[in-house]
């Protein structure tokens, strides 16, 4: 197999390792060498030239033993790649970009069903990182950048920048079902929708006597949701038929801004350190609480996310 001539700094542990402790911050140097050398082991390579694929999807695609003791990387080099259907994620194959300026995943996709509706759907243990993820939307029902469906832990998205927008119904940032799903240093903006313009939407639903929780943990991430009928930087949900649902997101040193709320929710979750521009809403939205929070203007928010 060819591969890139280049050097590429990871944070391999976090690529790699699915537990995601330990050597956390641990750099490692992988040099990827001309095609005259052994190529790295569980190591793909996509690019415009001289890379094992020139597609995502096609490079994922070629991947059919990862394991939890047999992870792989695939590694995408700068350029804007074009997608035509959703990058589906596998089990214990991670993604790392060059970067979120050099590395855009980018398309025109949107479904009545979201996991056909998004650029990317997750997969349990794995990373998505250093890269820009955008859908540029039709007129179908959904159109969702990044999709996570029933991932309930060790799934993780790092100095990612999302942007949602056209002419779309309702368009989702991140649209998490069922997921506790860490976003870090992530970025977010979504507009263009007529009905629902939603930056991170965690909707999670329990029935036949479950009892689910989802604790998505948004941390250092920023999110903008314009127009459309409604616009909310987060919308948090939880339905239970015969069971138990909790939606509980985490969010630590964030700025949330919304058109029509900086968070929608009717259960209780607490915010620590974050800007919320747009304030808060549902039908009880006292249940939420600020911790060390402000408006973005200078205004501390109380106990309940008010003034």
């Amino acid at each position: 197999m060819k591969t890139l001539h280049v050097i590429i700094m990871l944070v391999f542990a976090s690529f790699l390792i699915p537990g995601w402790s330990g050597a956390a911050d641990k750099v490692v140097v992988i040099p990827l060498l001309s095609h005259q050398s052994k190529p790295l082991k569980n190591v793909v390579t996509v690019a415009k030239k001289n890379g094992d694929f020139t597609d995502p999807v096609v490079a994922m695609n070629s991947i059919t033993d990862a394991a939890a003791d047999n992870p792989y990387l695939i590694i995408i080099a700068p350029g804007v790649y074009t997608l035509t259907e959703t990058l589906i994620m596998k089990g214990y194959v991670s993604i790392t970009g060059s970067g979120e300026d050099v590395t855009i995943l980018t398309g025109t996709i949107g479904s009545q069903e979201a996991e056909n509706a998004a650029i990317i759907k997750l997969a349990s243990y794995v990373s998505l990182s250093n890269m820009s993820v955008h859908n540029t939307g039709n007129a179908s029902s959904l159109v969702i950048g990044i999709y996570s469906y029933w991932n309930a832990a060790q799934t993780k998205m790092h100095n990612i920048s999302i942007r949602v927008s056209g002419n779309g119904i309702n368009h989702y940032g991140v649209s998490l079902y069922n997921s506790s799903v860490i976003l870090g240093s992530v970025t977010i903006n979504v507009s263009g929708a007529s009905s629902n313009n939603i930056g991170v939407r965690s909707h999670t639903v329990s029935s036949s006597g479950w009892t689910i929780t989802s604790e998505p943990l948004l941390v250092n991430t920023t999110i903008l949701a314009t127009g459309g009928q409604i616009s909310n930087a987060l919308l948090s949900e939880q339905l239970a038929f015969d069971g138990e649902a909790h939606d509980e997101p985490i969010i630590r040193r964030s700025t949330l801004e919304g058109g029509s709320a900086a968070i929608s929710s009717d259960h209780f979750f607490t915010v620590s350190q974050s800007t919320l521009i747009g304030g808060v809403s549902g039908d009880n939205p006292n249940v939420i609480k600020c911790v060390a929070c402000d408006d973005g203007l200078g205004n501390v928010l109380n106990n309940n996310c008010n003034l």
